[in-house]
């Protein structure tokens, strides 16, 4: 068992992080211990010779400077300023980015080993997207945006940090005590699809299939188009739904998916709000049921799509939980571990993980950028939230999205044309599989219609 002695300040902080480093990421039982003096921390396996110290850098920063950006590190940490026998403790770390990184003190200078990365501290502020809660940086809609991360300023955005970190520790732990064993990991894929348009906009609207229709024919100058437009909404108003092509491309998801061996998790919004970035599909409706029941019978998994209102007003993210779950068991679907994802990936940092755990939601996936893609969190495998206002681990679940397909894609954000989106998505996708993660990936079916947008999904989730 492992054994990590550490200052007596910030007990539930410094334990939630020692559980993600040690016990989630890699797989060790250990016994957090307030004996250190404040500076260090100190790790050490029961009935061996030997330990490893890490510098104790955000810990006592945030003690005094709770949820202020004054607890922020200001830079990169660059060992060019140290030359000697200190130079030599960053070697493993050679192509990182140093953050929260330090030298040992004079009185830890004969230590076992020394490692120069305060990784507990570091999990604790990437994990918990503690910056974010102690940030003003807001775009448009009420979100931290990924260009003010320090993930991006730093230039790590685009890798795993976390996990090479814990990679490198991995290294030094096998070193000095060789009989010691991780829990090995297998890259997977987690493939999702966000239901915001369970099928077209309109089709249920014989005014806006008629506007259709003449946009077709005067602007587009398409008879064709036209012709399948008025095809389309007289199936879909015989509740034929054959023709419908964003139905279509959900089945199409989940039948490319079953070829790879994948399991799709699918959110579905359950209805109309005040705000039309909701859209306009009710859970409750005949061609939402239609695709609830396709999915289940192909046993794959849905979750809810939380409105934009839910991420800062728990009341209403129970009442659509309420309505969800009620949706599900009206089909006679009954989930066990059922997810959640915010709609436009909404999340108020001190708030949404609490409601969440509160309604009993199992896992979250909302933790990806809108406007870039990479790793929010610093890492690419699952791990538990925690409460920043109560100061509390949550039960709740959060498996990290490293890419969605329109932050890459659309003009709003990224803008890239298909060839450098596939490899921009793929460069992402080999840097999960390196540390044996998870790569999470998110594509809209509504993005789905086109050969070219289908090849490229293929490439991905394969």
């Amino acid at each position: 068992m492992f054994i990590l002695e550490t200052p007596r300040s910030m007990h539930a902080e410094r334990e939630y992080a020692a559980r993600a480093i040690l016990g989630v990421f890699m797989g060790q039982d250990f016994e957090l211990l307030r004996t250190q003096e404040d500076g260090s921390v100190r790790l050490s396996v029961a009935g061996h010779v030997g330990s490893i110290v890490f510098p104790d850098l955000f810990f006592p920063l945030a003690d005094d400077h709770w949820l202020l950006p004054s607890s922020f590190p200001d830079s990169l940490f660059t060992e060019d300023r140290f030359g000697g026998a200190e130079a030599g403790i960053f070697s493993q770390f050679e192509g990182l980015p140093l953050i929260f990184a330090g030298v040992p003190r004079a009185e830890e200078s004969g230590a076992s080993v020394f490692f120069p990365v305060d990784i507990f501290g570091l999990a604790f502020f990437m994990l918990t997207r503690y910056e974010e809660a102690a940030s003003d940086s807001r775009d448009s809609f009420g979100r931290f945006p990924g260009i003010c991360s320090m993930a991006y300023r730093f230039g790590f955005l685009d890798r795993p940090l976390i996990d090479q970190y814990v990679g490198i520790l991995w290294e030094q732990i096998s070193a000095l005590w060789p009989g010691v064993n991780r829990v090995r990991r297998q890259f997977q894929i987690g493939v999702s699809c966000d239901l915001d348009s369970p099928y077209e906009y309109g089709a249920d609207s014989l005014f806006v299939a008629g506007r259709r229709v003449l946009g077709d024919i005067l602007i587009r100058k398409s008879l064709s188009a036209a012709k399948s437009t008025l095809r389309r909404t007289i199936a879909w108003h015989r509740k034929d739904y054959s023709l419908d092509r964003y139905m279509a491309s959900t089945q199409w998801i989940m039948a490319v998916n079953e070829e790879c061996g994948n399991k799709v998790q699918f959110f579905a919004i359950t209805g109309p709000t005040s705000d039309p970035r909701d859209g306009v599909a009710s859970i409750e409706s005949a061609p939402v049921r239609c695709v609830l029941r396709s999915i289940r019978a192909r046993d794959h998994a849905i979750g809810m799509h939380g409105t934009i209102g839910t991420a800062s007003d728990e009341i209403l993210m129970k009442r659509e939980y309420s309505r969800f779950r009620k949706a599900l068991e009206s089909e006679g679907w009954c989930q066990g571990a059922v997810g959640s994802r915010q709609h436009y990936l909404m999340w108020d940092p001190l708030r949404t993980a609490a409601f969440l755990s509160r309604c009993g939601f199992h896992f979250d996936s909302s933790l990806g950028y809108p406007d870039l893609p990479g790793f929010r969190c610093g890492t690419c495998m699952e791990f538990p939230l925690f409460d920043l206002v109560d100061r509390k681990p949550l039960e709740l679940l959060e498996r990290p999205l490293i890419v969605m397909e329109r932050t890459v894609l659309d003009d709003a954000y990224l803008g890239l044309g298909l060839d450098e989106a596939v490899g921009y998505m793929l460069e992402l996708k080999e840097a999960v599989r390196r540390v044996s993660g998870n790569f999470n990936v998110l594509w809209h079916n509504s993005s789905l219609i086109t050969d070219s947008q289908r090849s490229i999904y293929r490439e991905l989730i394969s």
